[in-house]
Order: C-alpha cells, then structure tokens, then sequence
C-alpha cells in the first residue's frame, strides 16, 4: 500500500487574504522549569487544510460537527485541470462514477459558475482542490453556497505535488468542533490497499 500526505503543513501554507495566521504560543516549557510542554494556538478555521461546512455561507447551515463522517473517508479520483473549470471539463474529465473529486490546479484553475451546474447532478459529495479557495476570484459565496447547499462538501488548501492523477482513497476527517464553519484535517490519499 502507498500512502501520500496531501496535507499543508499549518505554519507555512499560503494565508488567504485577511484571515488570521496560525501562531502557535508556548504557555509551559520544560527548559524553564515546568513540569511539560503545553501551547497554546490562535488560527483561522480556513487556515491550511481544511474542510468548509455549509454554516460558512449559510446562515443557519450544518456545522462541521453535523456533516457524515463517510463523505471523508472513501474512493477519490485525482484530476489536473489546466484552467478555471467549465461544465465542459466536468463532463469530459470526470468519471460518471466519481463521488469525490480531488482538482490539481497548481493554482491555475478554479471551479466556475459554468461547472456548477453539471458538479450538482452528478454523483460527487465532496470536491478537494490544492489551492486556498475551490472558487474563482469574485464568486467565492455564489459558488460555495451552491456546493455546501447541495451537500457537497468542500476540501481546500491541498497538496498534490507528489501525487499522480488516478484513483485512490481519500481519508480526511475534520476535527470534532460543535458550532465550527470549518475545521482542519489531516488528509491523505491511498493507493493499492490490501486488506489480509
């Protein structure tokens, strides 16, 4: 079995614009005196990756608390796309069979209002993508409130630099915090499982 971290590391990630950066801030040290180690951190719930939940654009939406844990865990398919994604793209690229799709952009492609509608009659219920927004610039509530109100979830900030496009399995639980509009995940990808 291969497994593949598509996870950013917390402190280093891209930041997206106005959102409060990660800082991490040590409350007991063991080189002072205390008995442990123990900090404290102060970070936006969008920082690095992370799972939205539709309460991110919904007034009174799920909680990340209250989304399935099986939408996380299950078969994912890894695709490139080369530009902002079109209805075009989804119905050319992505397998009929798809229910979680993971979109490589190396920050070249975004989901547009035209993919919406094809992304939204198929079987998909959870898109990733390896930027810091699956939205294009301007349509960012448009399009999140479309995805989060038809049960889509949405899975950013990504990394997909070592991961071939193909078929995998995809494990990306969000942390348990009751009220939360996003949570961070460790999210990995996995590949030629077998099972003894």
């Amino acid at each position: 079995m291969r497994i593949f971290d598509i996870s950013r590391e917390l402190f280093s990630a891209p930041i997206y614009p106005g959102d409060t950066k990660p800082d991490l801030q040590q409350k007991q040290a063991i080189k002072f005196g205390d008995d442990c180690n123990v900090s404290d951190i102060k970070m936006c719930l969008h920082n690095a990756t992370h799972i939205d939940a539709p309460k991110h654009y919904i007034e009174n939406g799920r909680d990340i608390l209250a989304l399935g844990i099986n939408t996380f865990c299950g078969v994912c398919d890894v695709i490139t796309f080369d530009d902002h994604i079109t209805g075009e793209d989804i119905s050319k690229k992505v397998p009929d069979d798809c229910e979680r799709l993971i979109i490589r952009s190396n920050g070249k492609g975004r989901l547009t209002f035209y993919s919406l509608m094809d992304i939204v009659s198929t079987k998909i219920k959870l898109i990733g993508i390896d930027d810091i927004s699956v939205a294009i610039e301007g349509a960012e509530k448009q399009i999140h409130k479309e995805l989060l109100s038809n049960d889509i979830a949405v899975l950013e900030g990504l990394n997909l630099e070592k991961v071939p496009d193909g078929r995998y399995v995809l494990v990306c639980e969000p942390i348990k915090m009751a009220g939360a509009d996003a949570a961070p995940c460790r999210a990995i990808l996995m590949k030629d499982i077998v099972i003894y």
